[in-house]
């Protein structure tokens, strides 16, 4: 099993990394405010990037559902732990 993170990159883009993997995945992004388009798939970070933890707010306003026992009653990300036969966003890509 692999540990997925999940990230919001420069307040515009929601996006995940998978253990070991050099690149983030795109899971949605914020035209609006110049965010990446989830069809561009992934991105290497860049030092003029910022990242933060994204929270279960973040996965509400980018209109995307979080894997199933991410979040444990409160907004803490306690992170998923993905087996390779896992479907979520983050392995389409």
């Amino acid at each position: 099993m692999s540990k997925v993170e999940y990230f919001v990159s420069n307040e515009n883009t929601l996006c995940c990394l998978r253990e070991g993997q050099p690149s983030y995945t795109i899971l949605a992004g914020s035209v609006i405010r110049g965010g990446r388009s989830w069809l561009d798939g992934t991105f290497i970070r860049t030092a003029a990037d910022t990242f933060r933890t994204a929270t279960r707010e973040d996965f509400k306003a980018y209109r995307v559902q979080p894997p199933r026992g991410l979040f444990e009653g409160d907004d803490a990300p306690v992170h998923s732990l993905c087996d390779d036969g896992c479907s979520c966003a983050c392995h389409a890509a």
